[in-house]
């Protein structure tokens, strides 16, 4: 009997053996399903409910059972799961815990041996990551890695993707604790392996991709190779066209391909990496609401904040500056105490607030950013990885403070702070040139102060260093290179000026690539602004005496108007080649209208604006090319150059053309005719005192009659300083009646560029004024007068055409634009086209532009400081902008009068880059232009174009007839004390 019961119970206890076999199997296969499903791990409850049951199965399992390390291997992956999504720090140390008992429990033939061993390094490494406290937890995981990689080495076996991507994973971030390039470089290759392992729709390939993109960014920051750079994006793109739009881990990988296109942006310039990345960082932010850690909460935040900080440098709307503080101030509030990223976010918050300052001038800002610096360099000290680019963020707070403040302490800090970043950054690094950049605003800061010369000269050897770095941008070499040259002439060491200067002129093509659209080069070449009047004064004291001025003229051409001059190089004559080479003329043709054709598409973000912006890199790369080839043939060996420096004295005709110079060290005018170059030193004028007159003439943009006088003012000024003694030296004396008009093309130079050379004088009948000596004219550059002077063709040969247009939208409206063009119509001959009002849509005076010489518009213009290509005249339906303008080419044209508001304005941001509808209609192909400096009087404007066409006639010059109506107008004495009225029309052309 206890025989036949002691059988029965082992039958009963197997029977129960198989029951809880199956039931932990099945619990297991449950857990599993959720862990692997991408949507249902997401959910907080359902994977609560995959740790749970994990835990039932190890529970349930026999120590001595051979699957007992396998469901401790997924309960190790439960829990680090839970950890990434919850921060909660025991499931993390269980999972290790875990993780370990598994690895320890496993035999060396164990099937799942490499996902074990991989597990448990992804979760060591996760550990080290929180803090870096124990450096045995990294070691750990990257022993435990590369066995996962052995153990899965057989062709096919289903752990080998995720074994490489842990190691990976592991040696990149040793990489960042230890900066060895080698970890990164294996990183990379192991993660293109796992790329190359996973087929497309293959669910876990989007996350390969990501990891792929990641870490080739990571090299573009420390080596500074673009290739790595676009292989990044080509990876984050592929990575999102492969995942479900309603993938959970979609917001993460919007984060790292913004990331990698802000990163992009800041190197190259392309402005649609920069509105994709906004947008990728705005749907990530919007996306987490609560589902992840706040770890991902403070990388997205973190994120957006930088994005957006960039975007302001572009934008200029204050509303992206507050939402980057809002948002840097949300990445620091939520990263854990004692986290190892802290002080990187904190900078971050730092920079952002600095940029506030900068735009808004708040002091609260100012001092919570150098508080903040403060405390980010404490926590960095020591050998953390970002404590170089702490130390470089608190010089710079401590800088502007002074600047602001005027304590000579903080400037001596910011000093010593920005030489203690150099001193513990890599050797190498990319952003090496950055914080010499940045020694060197401090020293000339200082300098300004104390008048040390030693940082003077110390500021000539960063700059120097900075500019011939190797590794570093463009853009940034060029702001060093600047700074060089400014230091040279303060010290007067003229040969290092002309170093400077050679290293710059090289690298302005590089800054300003034509691959980029023209905002785009614009902003990129806004960095080294004041560049072409410190180039001529170098170039005036560094060359021999009898060629001082002509090569002040030709470094002034080669520093200035460099956006023009690339437009120019495009629109050279094609006639004799297209004769003596026609297929090279139709490869010349078809280039340069890819590289002239700007976007109009406001979204360049789409497929096709991508697709456009890749065929302009390429035309970009391939025009230098063609263009050697066309050089090599004979006879063409000019083709497209600038004009030799005889051809820029051909260009001044019969008259001169004068170029005011306004710099820190000293003023004066350069003088070009047709057989001499010369200069005059002008000691009444200073810089600061054009800054005032300038900001003075701004307030006309605004309100014409804010000070009775003001222009008055301005215009007796500038003839006492500049127009009169220019006028006097040339020996241009008051013309008699019935006597010759000399000529004068003024080419103003930064902020002269805004104001009105043409009309300086005291208008009261002495004689004392430009208007009563010269017939003057304004040019961008003398390049642009001698393109202008070669398509120039006689008024007979040209039809007309006018459009007036009265409402800009519901609350603009002119009250006699409309009545001008029917005005100006009348004086022309029969049967001068007119578009009025709803007719003078955009399509229509497209299709108008080329059939007409002559063209008048009479509506709203208005000026976009942020993107001067974007300034427009207002039609019925929608602007036509400068952007339009300089991708078109007019063969037939002569004449365009825009009597609208502020045509010729020069926006603060791009003074020595003349980019307003002015230049644009040039660029279309009107050799003249009649525009506007500031806003004029709706109720005026009629007044003029009717005098004004009325003087127009075959034998009369556009320059001759404004010059005759805006003397008659000047005649009656109320008139003449209203020069705001007459005094902002001016002429552009030959």
């Amino acid at each position: 009997m206890a025989q036949w019961l002691d059988g029965l119970r082992r039958v009963v206890r197997g029977v129960r053996s198989a029951a809880t076999a199956e039931m932990v199997a099945r619990w297991n296969n449950e857990a599993i399903d959720i862990l692997q499903d991408p949507y249902r791990v997401a959910d907080p409850a359902q994977l609560d409910r995959a740790t749970q049951l994990l835990r039932r199965v190890v529970d349930r399992t026999a120590p001595e059972s051979p699957d007992r390390p396998m469901y401790l291997c997924n309960l190790s992956g439960a829990l680090l799961e839970r950890f990434e999504r919850t921060d909660d720090r025991a499931a993390l140390d269980e999972a290790i815990s875990s993780g370990r008992a598994a690895a320890d429990l496993s035999a060396v033939d164990e099937p799942r041996l490499a996902a074990m061993f991989s597990s448990l390094g992804s979760a060591l490494r996760t550990r080290y990551e929180l803090d870096g406290s124990d450096p045995a937890d990294l070691d750990d995981a990257e022993r435990y890695g590369r066995v996962a990689v052995v153990a899965s080495a057989d062709d096919g076996h289903p752990d080998r993707p995720g074994s490489l991507t842990n190691l990976a994973l592991t040696l990149w971030t040793r990489h960042e604790r230890g900066g060895r390039a080698a970890d990164l470089d294996e990183t990379i290759r192991l993660m293109r392996a796992v790329a190359d392992l996973l087929p497309a729709g293959h669910p876990d390939r989007p996350a390969a991709l990501s990891n792929l993109c990641g870490a080739l960014r990571t090299r573009f920051e420390r080596a500074g190779n673009p290739d790595d750079l676009d292989a990044a994006v080509r990876a984050g793109r592929a990575m999102l066209s492969e995942t479900d739009p309603g993938h959970p881990e979609l917001d993460r990988m919007q984060l790292n391909l913004g990331s990698t296109l802000i990163m992009r942006f800041d190197h190259a310039g392309d402005r649609a990496d920069l509105d994709e990345a906004v947008r990728l960082h705005r749907d990530a932010v919007a996306a987490i609401d609560g589902r992840y850690a706040v770890q991902q909460l403070t990388i997205a935040a973190s994120n957006l904040a930088k994005t957006l900080r960039t975007a302001f440098h572009r934008t200029q709307d204050p509303a992206d500056l507050d939402e980057a503080v809002d948002a840097a101030r949300t990445a620091v509030r939520a990263t854990p105490a004692g986290h190892f990223d802290t002080a990187l976010h904190l900078s971050d918050l730092v920079t952002t607030l600095l940029t506030r300052f900068e735009a808004v001038g708040a002091p609260a800002d100012l001092d919570e950013a150098v508080r903040t610096a403060r405390t980010a360099v404490e926590l960095t000290a020591g050998g953390h990885p970002d404590e170089s680019n702490c130390l470089a963020i608190a010089s710079l707070a401590l800088r502007l403070r002074f600047e602001h403040a005027g304590n000579l302490d903080d400037v001596n800090e910011a000093v010593d702070l920005i030489r203690a970043a150099m001193a513990v950054a890599p050797a190498g690094h990319p952003g090496s040139a950055s914080d010499l950049f940045s020694l060197a605003e401090a020293l000339h800061s200082r300098y300004g102060r104390t008048g040390d010369t030693a940082d003077a000269d110390e500021i000539i050897t960063v700059g120097r260093r900075g500019a011939l770095s190797t590794t570093a941008r463009p853009a940034v070499r060029s702001w060093c290179a600047l700074t060089w040259l400014n230091a040279a002439a303060l010290r007067s060491r003229w040969d290092e000026a002309r170093d400077a200067l050679e290293v710059m002129t090289a690298l302005l093509p590089q800054v300003a690539t034509r691959g980029l659209t023209l905002e785009d080069r614009r902003s990129r070449i806004s960095g080294v602004q004041g560049l072409g009047p410190l180039a001529a004064w170098s170039l005036l004291h560094s060359s021999p005496e009898e060629t001082a001025a002509a090569d002040a003229w030709v470094g002034l051409e080669a520093t200035r108007g460099i956006l023009l001059s690339q437009a120019l190089e495009t629109r050279g004559d094609l006639v004799a080649l297209r004769q003596a080479h026609p297929d090279l003329a139709e490869e010349v043709t078809r280039l340069r209208q890819i590289l002239n054709r700007e976007p109009d598409d406001a979204d360049r973000t789409t497929a096709p604006a991508r697709r456009a912006g890749t065929l302009r890199a390429q035309a970009s790369a391939d025009w230098p090319g063609l263009l050697d080839r066309v050089r090599e043939l004979p006879g063409f060996d000019r083709f497209g150059l600038p004009p030799t420096i005889e051809q820029l004295h051909a260009a001044a005709g019969d008259g001169t053309v004068v170029a005011p110079i306004v710099t820190e060290h000293g003023c004066g005018a350069l003088l070009l005719s047709a057989h001499d170059a010369g200069y005059l030193a002008l000691p009444w004028l200073t810089r600061d005192d054009v800054t005032d007159q300038a900001n003075r003439l701004a307030v006309l943009n605004t309100d014409a009659t804010a000070e009775p006088g003001l222009v008055t003012g301005v215009l007796d000024w500038l003839w006492e300083t500049t127009v009169g003694p220019v006028l006097d030296h040339l020996g241009h004396r008051p013309v008699q009646a019935g006597g010759p008009w000399p000529r004068i093309w003024w080419m103003p130079t930064g902020l002269t560029s805004v104001l009105p050379l043409h009309a300086a004088g005291r208008h009261d009948g002495s004689g004392d004024a430009a208007l009563d000596r010269v017939v003057s004219s304004y040019i961008p550059t003398v390049r642009a007068l001698h393109h202008v002077r070669r398509h120039d063709r006689p008024a007979a040969a040209t039809a007309a055409a006018v459009v007036g247009v009265n409402r800009l939208d519901e609350h603009v409206t002119l009250a006699s634009a409309e009545d001008e063009a029917r005005a100006v119509q009348r004086l022309l001959p029969a049967g001068t086209p007119a578009l009025l009002g709803p007719q003078a849509t955009n399509e229509a005076v497209a299709r108008l532009l080329p059939a007409t010489g002559w063209v008048h518009f009479a509506c709203h213009a208005q000026v976009d400081p942020a993107d001067p290509s974007g300034s427009f005249l207002a039609l019925h339906d929608r602007p036509l902008t400068v952007r339009q303008l300089t991708g078109t080419e007019l063969s037939g044209a002569h004449l365009a009068v825009l009597s609208s508001c502020t045509t010729a304005a020069v926006p603060l941001t791009s003074l020595d880059e003349p980019i307003h509808l002015a230049s644009a209609f040039q660029l279309a192909g009107y050799p003249h232009t009649i525009a506007t400096l500031w806003p004029i009087s709706d109720a005026w404007a009629p007044t003029l174009a009717r005098n004004l066409y009325r003087r127009l006639t075959v034998d009369t010059s556009p320059a001759t007839a404004l010059h005759e109506t805006v003397r008659a107008l000047r005649a009656d004495r109320a008139v003449a004390r209203r020069p705001e009225l007459w005094a902002s029309h001016v002429h552009f052309g030959p």
